[in-house]
């Protein structure tokens, strides 16, 4: 069978501190769902990757209702096999965790799946952040697990963009998404807040973290060692100065004591619907000082 195209799924890890006892495991998954000829469209092995297994076993006829494999991780922490699915006929997201027996993921669950609510219109990917258990769903929306994929809590809505890859540092808890739109979002592993160092207008670039944990930028034509630091982690010459991260609704406050209150965000049901969501307030907004 030619499958043409696919992505390659992975746990990062720093080799200076890899156990005896552990190992690598790369998954491939393709960007479709798999024909009635085909035993899968995703794959998955461990060192020294000389005999691949599929990640699921299906006996459905009907290809629509077939779950595609968007993502396979393997948690050598518990054990088990986390899956990232999604049904093409119901638009249904949801993430199913399955306990490995005999290096295979059996076709029990190891606890309910979780499923995502219908506004997650396109999940791209998963990644546990190297040294920490928490894993993360990313696409239209970026979601946090802090139990290995049981339960998760929505971190960011992109509405109609979306995360199309991450990066992370080993050595601190930092985390980048790197949207479609060249914004670059970041926040701290395990946090349900975030906020936006900058935009970059590159066509083709990276980033990843050094060994002291900052920040560097790779393109085609030039690599920026990330002068002129801004905080430990971050780069001024990279991203410049730091966005405004403002907006124009109108702020209704409510006291609920002394010193705490609530604000809301006024948004007319006259207002036309297709601006609507941009007077709301974000999760970005959320931990951080109002100034006026």
């Amino acid at each position: 069978v030619d499958y043409i195209r696919g992505n390659l799924w992975y746990n990062e890890k720093c080799f200076a501190n890899r156990e005896g006892f552990e190992v690598d495991y790369v998954t491939i998954t393709f960007n479709r769902n798999r024909t009635l000829s085909e035993s899968s469209s995703c794959f998955f092995s461990k060192e020294p990757f000389l005999q691949w297994l599929p990640c699921v076993f299906s006996t459905n006829k009907n290809e629509k209702s077939i779950p595609r494999v968007i993502t396979f991780l393997i948690d050598q922490e518990t054990d088990s096999g986390i899956y990232l699915f999604y049904v093409q006929d119901t638009k249904e997201t949801y993430v199913t965790v399955s306990m490995l027996k005999d290096g295979k993921p059996s076709p029990r669950p190891k606890f309910p799946s979780f499923q995502f609510p219908s506004t997650f219109t396109l999940p791209l990917g998963m990644i546990f952040h190297p040294r920490s258990h928490f894993l993360y769903v990313y696409g239209s929306q970026i979601w946090v697990s802090m139990d290995g994929g049981n339960t998760f809590e929505m971190l960011c809505n992109l509405f109609s963009h979306h995360v199309t890859k991450t990066s992370h540092s080993f050595y601190t808890s930092d985390i980048v998404f790197i949207v479609e739109d060249g914004r670059i979002l970041t926040t701290k592993a395990g946090l349900t807040t975030y906020s936006e160092l900058g935009i970059l207008k590159d066509a083709i670039f990276t980033l990843y973290y050094d060994q002291l944990g900052y920040i560097h930028k790779l393109t085609p034509e030039n690599f920026d060692a990330g002068s002129k630091l801004l905080g430990y982690g971050n780069s001024g010459s990279i991203f410049g100065k730091r966005p405004d991260l403002g907006f124009e609704a109108i702020l209704v406050p409510q006291y609920i004591s002394t010193k705490e209150m609530f604000f809301f965000a006024h948004v007319p049901l006259t207002m036309p619907t297709n601006i609507q969501w941009q007077k709301r307030f974000k999760t970005i907004h959320l931990g951080k000082t109002i100034e006026f």
